[in-house]
């Protein structure tokens, strides 16, 4: 075995050559760990085991030799050299690195001002630019003033609509002064204040005896979502309902639009969108509802959604994050325990988000207590169904050698249910697609579609499927 480790063109190149006369050859442009994990895992392959020992890459490398340590003590350090090039850093870094520099620079305007000018001047840091090979970049200092910002967007705003400014022409003016609002706090879209439907809604409600005033409580339920509008365009909305209405929950015309606005389901463009309705929750839950020329409601506030969109509101870092869960400190090794219980709290969430597992914002809609979110059950069965429908087609990929047989034998049996489907190769990975389905189409596979159809080699996985 033969172990090396040279500079090639500033950076380090570990490489270990082992085999009959040093046929084989392992090497990393990173870490001397990363060529040893390499060469441990060839050795591994050799011996036909699995293994999980390591081997340590500074004895491997003669790293820790003493004659190593006094050529290293002997020779200058440079600082410099161990400094990596900004635009192979990391957005952390890059960061980090930014902030640290403002902050040093900060330091010296601070301790410098006294000797230049008068105390009287208030001489203050506001703002540095600094310019890189790859990017501008600008630091605030100071508290941001969250009423100004949004007047200088309403601003904006009024400029476009007036002046008939396409969204075209306000990139490429975007592109040449980057103090402007970025595209993603401007947009078109709708709102409808709550109690506005609220007095147009309940009065009809009175009339038909599902409200009774000064006994009942309103239970209003806030919904949202994301779709796509054709192939490049989405949209995000916001409805609401009253659960008082039982028998109509599954009836249109009794959800109502709060939002809706063209852009995707992030949390900073919800965030910038929501400002008025949060404001307006947060009055209806502290105050309740005062009914124009009527009675005055106690409000239950809810929330629903599917998980993505639930987790978004709620700060969570993602979905399918290790702590993923909106009630309490579930880990995903730990999904299968029945026995957790709601053990988080929406006043906890919002005073110490940075401090509570998975959550790395402010949750949107803190008024609604975190036991009256509910992850929507349809969302919930639809992605089951889509993937049992996935994992039954990997199963016979892996159990029929012959592709096109059971795939015949399905578009056959799509045909008997009078389903459109489809099945397809991808033309950058050849990876095989199908049609998804849409809910009828599923529901009418869960209740008629014929496992046996497919002659699943294992008869009893395909009688499990079907049960």
């Amino acid at each position: 075995m033969s172990i090396s480790a040279m500079l090639t063109e500033a950076k380090p190149l570990f490489r270990i050559r082992f085999g009959t006369n040093f046929s084989r050859e392992v090497y990393s442009l990173e870490t001397s760990t990363d060529a040893a994990c390499k060469y441990y895992q060839e050795l591994m392959k050799d011996q036909n085991t699995t293994n999980k020992g390591k081997i340590s890459d500074p004895l491997l490398f003669g790293l820790k030799l003493l004659s190593i340590e006094k050529e290293r003590k002997t020779r200058p350090l440079e600082i410099n050299s161990r400094i990596r090039p900004f635009s192979e850093l990391s957005y952390s870094t890059k960061r980090r690195k930014m902030l640290s520099l403002s902050q040093h620079i900060l330091d010296i305007v601070e301790a410098e001002k006294e000797n230049k000018f008068h105390p009287t001047d208030q001489i203050e840091l506001n703002q540095i630019k600094f310019k890189t090979c790859n990017g501008l970049y600008e630091i605030n200092f100071g508290q941001l003033d969250k009423m100004k910002e949004i007047k200088k967007i309403e601003a904006v705003v009024k400029s476009l609509d007036k002046g008939y400014i396409s969204k075209e022409a306000y990139r490429s003016l975007a592109r040449i002064e980057p103090n402007i609002p970025r595209e993603e706090s401007i947009g078109k879209g709708g709102q409808r204040r709550v109690t506005d439907i609220l007095n147009y809604i309940v009065p009809s409600y009175v009339k038909q005896g599902i409200l009774i005033p000064e006994v009942s409580t309103l239970h209003i339920r806030i919904s949202g979502d994301g779709r796509n509008v054709g192939r490049k365009v989405k949209h995000v909305m916001i409805v609401m309902t009253l659960l008082n209405n039982l028998s109509g929950l599954q009836k249109l015309e009794n959800y109502y639009t709060l939002v809706l606005y063209p852009g995707a389901e992030t949390y900073e463009s919800l965030k910038n969108v929501l400002v008025p309705l949060i404001s307006d929750l947060c009055n209806l839950k502290k105050n309740g509802f005062n009914q124009i020329g009527g009675n005055h409601w106690p409000v239950e506030l809810y929330f629903s959604s599917d998980w993505k969109f639930l987790a978004i509101c709620l700060g969570i870092k993602a979905a399918n994050a290790q702590y993923f869960c909106p009630w309490c400190d579930c880990r995903k090794d730990e999904i299968n325990i029945k026995s957790k219980t709601i053990n988080k709290s929406m006043d906890n969430i919002k005073k110490n988000y940075n401090q509570t597992n998975g959550h790395v914002k402010e949750p949107l809609f803190h008024m609604i207590p975190l036991k009256n979110w509910v992850c929507d059950e349809l969302h919930v069965f639809l992605r089951i169904t889509d993937r049992l429908w996935e994992l039954m087609l990997s199963d016979l990929q892996r159990e029929t050698r012959d592709e096109e047989i059971w795939k015949i034998k399905i578009l056959s049996e799509m045909q008997r249910l009078k389903i459109s489907f489809y099945f397809w190769r991808e033309k950058t990975n050849n990876n095989l697609s199908y049609t998804l389905l849409m809910g009828p189409d599923k529901l009418k596979i869960l209740k008629e579609f014929d496992l046996s159809a497919t002659k699943f080699t294992n008869w009893l996985k395909a009688g499990v499927l079907t049960k």
